[in-house]
């Protein structure tokens, strides 16, 4: 076969692919019933935080206690302080991953609390989801106030791992939190090395435990 004949071939080839691929049939998409598990999951999450904040007569300590099992139970938190590490996740070892694998679910803890504590009556309400790959969904939620006026988008991205979805990453009008969170540690990371990250993993998460604390006093 001449070289004319080999392009046209891989032109053809190349063509088919693009084609099945927009089709869905190269590579298989997440399944409807996928996307409804996922939209089940963030309208779960969203549900049960709600309740949660609105029992104010519960601790802060017992207020805590239920985030993080809110968190465990929908969030890949391996996965999000793996991704978040970028290039650094290789040279990260031993007791020091061991110390950010703790600060690091206790900083996103401390960060989610922190804002939901501020809030006032919100609707939070799933508005519907597209395939995002194989194995991954993106749900589309709407946060409303309730005086009306503006609304706030928020897109979570769901990943199924082992058959089972889990959150990776929001993204707040466009913006994506764990990649800002990934160019933030990069930041630090590459001044003050992981004992540094480290150092500033702890102050926030006591900062934020005692702006939590103080915001449940008030109520």
């Amino acid at each position: 076969m001449g070289l004319t004949s080999v392009i046209n071939v891989g032109v053809r080839a190349g063509l088919i692919l693009a084609f099945l691929s927009c089709a869905g049939i190269a590579s298989a998409a997440v399944t409807e019933k996928q996307q409804d598990t996922a939209e089940q999951l963030i309208r779960g999450l969203g549900d049960q935080a709600i309740n949660t904040i609105r029992a104010v007569d519960t601790e802060a300590t017992s207020r805590q206690n239920e985030f993080r099992g809110l968190l465990k139970q929908g969030f890949d938190l391996d996965y999000i302080g793996r991704f978040v590490l970028g290039k650094y996740r290789r040279s990260v070892k031993g007791e020091q991953l061991a110390d950010y694998n703790r600060l690091f679910e206790d900083y996103i803890l401390a960060t989610y609390a922190s804002r939901l504590s501020a809030y006032q009556g919100e609707e939070f309400k799933v508005v519907g989801s597209r395939p995002a790959g194989k194995r991954s969904v993106i749900v589309f939620s709407e946060i409303r106030p309730p005086s009306g006026g503006g609304k706030l988008a928020a897109d979570w991205r769901v990943h199924f791992k082992n058959g089972q979805p889990y959150v990776v990453d929001i993204q707040v009008e466009g913006i994506s939190m764990a990649i800002t969170q990934r160019e933030e540690f990069s930041a630090i990371l590459s001044r003050s090395g992981i004992n540094g990250l480290l150092a500033l993993l702890r102050e926030r998460v006591a900062v934020k435990d005692r702006e939590l604390v103080h915001t449940s006093a008030l109520q």
